[in-house]
């Protein structure tokens, strides 16, 4: 790969090389520290303590030896730096959780899963930089102090972080004057990490090479208010990336919740923004994402003058300077090879074109119709037929299963381009809690040739078609829409009664090569009690030019089970035709007030919020600036919440203990496990059972109280129950998520409960390396549901607003409507290989005590 700087070719002068062209040339501009090395100045808070500085002085010793190529050396830091790094590690990460971006809280949940980053021990840069390396590609070379903005960036041109290795001094561990290794790791890395920052980083480095020190100012400027104190746009909220902000837990607060110096990203306007050091700054920059920082960054590099071209080699990781014609052809030569392949990858890519715009002629040679076979058929009467072409039944539901119900000249032909045609729709991810595949818009949109053809079939002859052999009166309406199912996708159990839906179809054409073994089967459920769906009758393997149908009922529950080949892609027609609609009957379970369900606090003898509660969550100063921030959001995070002992005792007893789980659904609401009565009892689980005891506690509910501000959590020690109150209680639910489980959101529940509120607090015992794309997560939504395509609500649900991150010791507490949309995301197969594939979740609603209404 070939990176020219980005210059303006008319600006080059004549000028000699004064900047390093391999990674070894940084050695030099390593050793020159400009300022915060080894001699603290006189206002530095370890001025005037000589171990401090004692220490100092051992730890630059290791930066003066080192050279590129060797080793990093360990550093065997003190109590009193871990303990340092530990108070700056356990408040950053609270405030991460509600202020940083998305791909910072990845790379770090990364650094956690891999055992780099903890709050018990300072990493090693060794191990820190072969993990940015696998990322990519960035390196760590360790330095004694800040280095001037030329040797720094030309460090990035490289992909070379220089990072610092000292701890700053413990009299204030929440400020540093000076990058100390807590900036540069808490900070820097786990952007370091993802690849569009590497980029952005690396391609300010390489603008700097060879650049004035005028220009090489600017572009430090650029840095210091994108890498260092950059915020982005995000789901509509304002977060940050820059490591400044991300290490500063006073700054980073006060930025995200003044929210009054944001400013759009505007090159000219950083430039002529000052840059502070000591202080907060007068403007934080909002950019849309990384690209469009990038591009602005090469906007500006254009301009700049430099003394000598130069050109990235990304094979040799060197700086080549191009300052003879030789030079200039080989590079040329080199580009011109880059630009055959770039060509060859176009021209492949145009000869698909070309196959596009033969799809008319192909497709106007593969006339098709309706199966004249089907046409006599009576669906009116028993649906009991199996042979060659229709299997049907009348149990769980009416179905039949019609197999090559299209005919034509050329069928395989047909389908081949259908297919094709579908793809190059785009089909748009669907996925929210009872489905994730790629959706085409309603084929009313579409115009393809191919889908023409089919359109001209299923609106018309087969539309009349169903209404004769059902004898069921339908409408106009026709909701028609491919879906193309690939790995993980699925289709969760649900009934499509939307909306005067009264017959639904599925035209299936995915290729004859599919097996049960791939998944995506249609599956049929049966309803064992009152109408609640809880096994599989009826399995439909996906076949080509098979056509299954159902009328809409009461209990026609049907779903897709999850695509397991990672190489297939799983093609249908979903469609629906409407009627009048039918009035079904409510839901056999009526809801209760949660009021009615709680159970009352306990007392717990013997028993302190220490013995359970990490150290930093009874902080006053942390409780009250916990209670501030649970005040604006309704929403906090804490993690590492239960002490390390209690935490890996309860992971230990759920993990080695035969306990008895069963299944708990309906299917339509939720599939997961629960264990069975005393489960959980002093003898087999003694560290769970008191856990649950405590989250029940009237101690729990105290402490709730004054950590989120919700008065009437806190339970009177002398009197409980006052004559006009209702008091306040919990609710726990312990459940097991392992492969295929999942919760949907409740309708009831979302309609018949609304104005009551509660805290609602999610814990888990978690693998530590589960990965956010096994699912398990909860999501919490808000707002209103807009229509989707089709005309209905089935697909459609308020944006995402809040959701409990799925993280070994992490307690969420979320206070909310019990009407608000809650899901937990569908638990794939890919679990399976994991040692422990399986989750713990306790759950526990809490309820604020309520006046009675005497009227």
């Amino acid at each position: 790969m070939t990176n020219f700087s980005s210059v303006n070719v008319s600006n080059f002068q004549n000028g000699e090389k004064n900047f390093p062209l391999r990674k070894k040339d940084l050695d030099a501009g390593a050793k020159r520290v400009h300022m915060y090395g080894k001699e603290l100045d006189g206002d530095h808070p370890g001025f005037k303590d000589n171990n401090y500085r004692k220490r100092r002085m051992e730890i630059a010793k290791i930066a003066q030896e080192f050279r590129y190529g060797d080793e990093i050396p360990d550093v065997e830091y003190t109590q009193e730096e871990t303990s340092t790094w530990r108070a700056v590690y356990t408040q950053l990460k609270m405030l991460h959780q509600n202020y940083a971006c998305k791909r910072y809280l990845r790379n770090f949940s990364k650094l956690e899963q891999q055992r780099l980053f903890s709050e018990e021990k300072v990493p090693q840069l060794k191990d820190v930089s072969n993990f940015l390396k696998d990322c990519t590609g960035f390196e760590i070379y360790p330095v004694e102090g800040y280095l001037s903005a030329k040797d720094f960036l030309a460090g990035l041109a490289f992909r070379v972080f220089h990072t610092t290795q000292y701890v700053r001094h413990p009299s204030d561990p929440f400020y540093s004057p000076e990058p100390d290794v807590c900036h540069e790791l808490l900070g820097h890395v786990p952007m370091f990490a993802d690849p569009e920052f590497a980029q952005l980083s690396q391609e300010i480095g390489l603008a700097s090479l060879g650049a004035s020190e005028t220009d090489i100012n600017n572009l430090a400027k650029i840095y210091f208010f994108t890498a260092e104190f950059g915020v982005i746009v995000e789901d509509d909220q304002i977060k940050a990336y820059g490591a400044g902000l991300l290490s500063s837990a006073a700054e980073l607060k006060n930025t995200m919740e003044q929210n009054k110096k944001f400013k759009t990203f505007d090159v000219n306007t950083i430039l002529q923004t000052d840059c502070i050091i000591s202080d907060y700054q007068n403007a934080y920059f909002v950019s849309l994402n990384i690209q469009d920082v990038i591009q602005h960054v090469r906007l500006f590099a254009r301009t700049i003058t430099r003394s000598l071209p130069v050109r990235y080699n990304a094979f040799i990781e060197e700086v080549e300077v191009l300052d003879n014609v030789e030079k200039l052809f080989q590079a040329v030569d080199n580009l011109k090879h880059e630009i055959t392949c770039i060509r060859n990858v176009i021209y492949e890519m145009s000869e698909f074109t070309k196959l596009n715009a033969n799809y008319r002629s192909g497709v106007d040679e593969c006339a098709i119709k309706f199966n004249e076979k089907y046409e006599n058929a009576n669906f009116q009467g028993p649906w009991l037929s199996t042979n060659e072409d229709v299997t049907a039944f009348e149990k769980p539901f009416k179905c039949a299963i019609l197999r090559n119900f299209l005919t034509g000249s050329n069928m395989n032909e047909y389908f081949h381009i259908l297919r094709k045609e579908i793809l190059d729709s785009k089909p748009v991810l669907k996925e929210k809690d009872l489905f994730k595949f790629y959706q085409t818009k309603d084929f009313s949109a579409l115009s393809s040739p191919a889908v023409e053809k089919l359109k001209s079939v299923f609106y018309g002859p087969v539309k009349e078609w169903f209404s004769k052999v059902t004898g069921i009166p339908l409408d106009d309406r026709v909701a028609l829409a491919a879906q193309v199912y690939s790995h993980g996708n699925y289709l969760l159990c649900h009934d499509d009664r939307v909306g005067g839906r009264r017959i639904a179809f599925i035209l299936n054409f995915t290729e004859n090569s599919w097996t049960p073994d791939d998944g995506g089967l249609l599956e049929l459920l049966e309803c064992e009690t009152e109408q609640y769906p809880m096994k599989v009758k009826h399995t439909v393997v996906p076949s080509e030019n098979v056509l299954t149908c159902f009328e809409v009922v009461l209990q026609s529950f049907h779903q897709v089970s999850e695509i397991r080949s990672k190489t297939k892609k799983r093609f249908s027609i979903q469609g629906w035709y409407h009627g009048s609609e039918i009035e079904y009957p409510m839901s056999l379970r009526s809801l209760s007030s949660l009021h009615q369900s709680i159970d009352e606090p306990i007392d717990m003898h013997d028993a302190d919020l220490k013995s359970f509660i990490n150290s930093a969550y009874l902080d006053k100063e942390v409780i009250s600036w916990l209670n501030g921030t649970f005040e604006k959001e309704s929403k906090m995070d804490l993690m590492n919440f239960f002490k390390d002992d209690v935490y890996n005792a309860m992971y230990r007893e759920i993990c080695s203990n035969s306990i008895l789980w069963k299944i708990y659904g309906p299917m339509q609401k939720r599939l997961y496990y629960v264990a069975e009565k005393n489960a959980f009892n002093a003898e087999s689980c003694p560290t769970v059972s008191k856990v649950i005891s405590f989250l029940k506690s009237k101690l729990m509910f105290n402490y709730l109280a004054e950590l989120t501000g919700l008065d009437n959590l806190a339970v009177n020690k002398d009197v409980y129950y006052l004559d006009l109150s209702v008091g306040c209680g919990c609710k726990e639910e312990i459940r097991k998520f392992g492969s295929g489980c999942y919760s949907l959101i409740d309708a009831d529940e979302c309609t018949n409960s609304e104005n009551e509120m509660l805290l609602e607090a999610i814990f888990h015992l978690v693998p530590e390396e589960w990965d956010e794309k096994y699912g398990g997560v909860t999501i919490f939504h808000l707002g209103e549901a807009d229509e989707d395509e089709h005309g209905d609500n089935e697909y459609a649900l308020p944006e995402y607003v809040n959701e409990s991150n799925l993280l070994p010791n992490l307690l969420t507490l979320v206070y909310r409507d019990r009407a608000v949309p809650t899901f937990v995301k569908y638990v794939t197969k890919d679990v399976e290989h994991l040692e422990i594939p399986y989750f713990i979740d306790f759950n526990i609603k809490y309820v604020e005590s309520q006046s009675m209404d005497t009227e």
